[in-house]
């Protein structure tokens, strides 16, 4: 009988479980992948796409800054994974079948859940509409077309105010995003002689330090930043947004208003609300609870990982939302339907320790790995290494490095 593997989600996670169990499995093993999107986003890159400079934004442009971080998830598998773009409605266990929007319900003998996250404004009032996210490749499109329509907007009437970006969250992806859009509004204010003097960039951090990895980590991000024009309001938290103001609050409960004029909120994700709505509870945070194997406890044949698991590490702590534990995770996921189908014993999920890679405005970039902490042109160059790596990992050699050197030409034109 046909064992039938489907995989919901081609984020990092699910890409990987589908590439081990085509090379796992037998051939008469159908392996079905389902995301809504026909391209696999490199999502670590997003920011470098929203503050890439253009003399003239073109639909050539534009394509040619999607391809350097989205990949058809066909050109990444063989004839042995049958990928179908549809969308997740609900996921029914009962049944072993998923809804799908169009091609309805789908029946599976194993279930690999890799449906990620999604944006997390926390129910503050207005974030979601006077803000924009840094999630998916059309947000990052967005952020880089609207920034500069609104230079050019102001350069058509001949007015110089002051304008003030701000940038919502001082994690990695704040703070990443924040070096790289002082490089762009240098170009833009450049390209539509605007005062550069005149623009401000503000991360809004709610905590006393940047990133989360310690002081030493934050104290070099902030100087870093500060060298690049960006400003850091430390202690503050938005507590509501309108079209051209944010109001502040602080733990003791003072309410503060600044303006602004744009505000990209990189504040935090949850996770993808079919999966929430189907297995997750408070004590999950909306995610599946797995065991060591990576398996849920009631079903069985259903596995998870990546942001959509919440996975225990040694410590019986949560092992870190982060893309480089969904691919280790994802490895254990597919080893284990290969296990499971084929009756022998599964192999236990330990997860590694972490290695941070932060690149921080232009060719520079923090690394943190245990306690020790470096910075500098070689820890940016490690991280264009890993994203060459990874590359090797999906395409056959040539197409990975023809995509690797795309996207540093296109990135490097901002530094």
């Amino acid at each position: 009988m046909v064992k039938k593997i489907l995989i919901l989600g081609a984020g990092f996670a699910g890409i990987r479980v589908a590439k081990d169990l085509s090379r796992r499995m037998p051939a008469d093993c159908k392996i079905t992948l389902v995301d809504k999107n026909k391209g696999h986003l490199y999502t670590p890159d997003l920011y470098e796409i929203a503050s890439s400079p253009h003399q003239k934004i073109t639909e050539e442009c534009l394509v040619e800054l999607r391809e350097t971080v989205v990949t058809p998830i066909a050109s990444i598998f063989g004839s042995n994974v049958e990928v179908l773009r549809d969308e997740v409605l609900r996921i029914l266990p009962e049944s072993n079948s998923v809804e799908l929007k169009n091609a309805g319900k789908l029946s599976y003998d194993y279930l690999a859940i890799c449906l990620g996250s999604s944006t997390n404004t926390y129910n503050i009032p207005g974030l979601e509409q006077f803000s924009y996210p840094v999630k998916s490749i059309n947000d990052a499109v967005a952020i880089n077309c609207h920034l500069d329509t609104f230079f050019k907007e102001l350069w058509k009437v001949g007015k110089k105010p002051e304008i003030d970006i701000n940038v919502g969250g001082g994690g990695p992806t704040g703070v990443e995003f924040s070096a790289e859009l002082s490089f762009y509004v240098n170009f833009l204010s450049k390209k539509y002689k605007y005062p550069r003097d005149h623009v401000k960039i503000r991360i809004i951090q709610g905590g006393n330090e940047l990133i989360g990895l310690g002081r030493e980590v934050s104290m070099i991000a902030l100087n870093r930043l500060k060298a690049h024009g960006v400003d850091v309001l430390f202690g503050s938290y938005i507590s509501k947004v309108s079209a051209n103001e944010i109001e502040l609050k602080t733990k003791e409960g003072q309410v503060n208003t600044i303006k602004s004029d744009l505000l990209l909120w990189t504040g935090g994700v949850k996770v993808n609300s079919v999966v929430s709505n189907c297995f997750g509870d408070e004590k999950s945070a909306g995610a599946i609870m797995v065991n060591h194997f990576l398996q849920n406890d009631k079903y069985k044949n259903i596995f998870a990982c990546g942001d959509s698991a919440f996975v225990k590490n040694q410590k019986e702590e949560r092992v870190l939302m982060m893309a480089q534990f969904a691919y280790e995770e994802a490895k254990i996921v597919a080893k284990n339907i290969s296990a499971s189908v084929a009756g022998v014993a599964m192999s236990e999920y330990i997860p590694s320790d972490p290695v941070f890679i932060i690149p921080i405005a232009g060719k520079f970039g923090i690394i943190k790995y245990k306690e020790h902490v470096f910075s500098g042109f070689w820890c940016w160059l490690v991280r264009r290494i890993t994203d060459l790596r990874y590359c090797l990992q999906i395409l056959p050699p040539w197409q990975a490095f023809k995509k690797w050197m795309h996207g540093n030409r296109v990135f490097v034109e901002n530094d």
